[in-house]
């Protein structure tokens, strides 16, 4: 792709075939990594077409925190294909609590 496409819009009322025809012209130009801002059931709704379509992806950015119930539920019940899915998280001196993947805690 040459960064010349505008973004494509997935919204809450859009059908499973309507994302898989979004994600299909993403993949048609390139794309690799997605950037998903929505809320958790649109942003698994698009995870999952990811799946349904095949789309060769190297990763996923949701902008809903990914530690939330609904995420959670996807991974246990095996139904999420991505291998790496980033998300924002609050991160707050005063929360309680060490970082997975770093160790360190927020008043760090």
């Amino acid at each position: 792709a040459d960064g010349s496409a505008a973004p494509l819009l997935v919204s809450p009322q859009m059908d499973e075939a309507q994302i898989d025809e979004t994600l299909r012209t993403l993949d048609d130009i390139g794309v690799n990594v997605l950037v998903v801002c929505a809320y958790a059931p649109t942003a698994i709704a698009v995870v999952m077409g990811t799946n349904r379509t095949r789309m060769p992806l190297y990763a996923t950015l949701t902008q809903v925190t990914i530690d939330g119930p609904q995420f959670a539920r996807a991974v246990d019940d095996g139904a999420w294909p991505l291998e790496y899915t980033m998300g924002a998280v609050v991160w707050h001196q005063s929360f309680p609590g060490y970082g997975d993947f770093s160790g360190k805690n927020s008043s760090w």
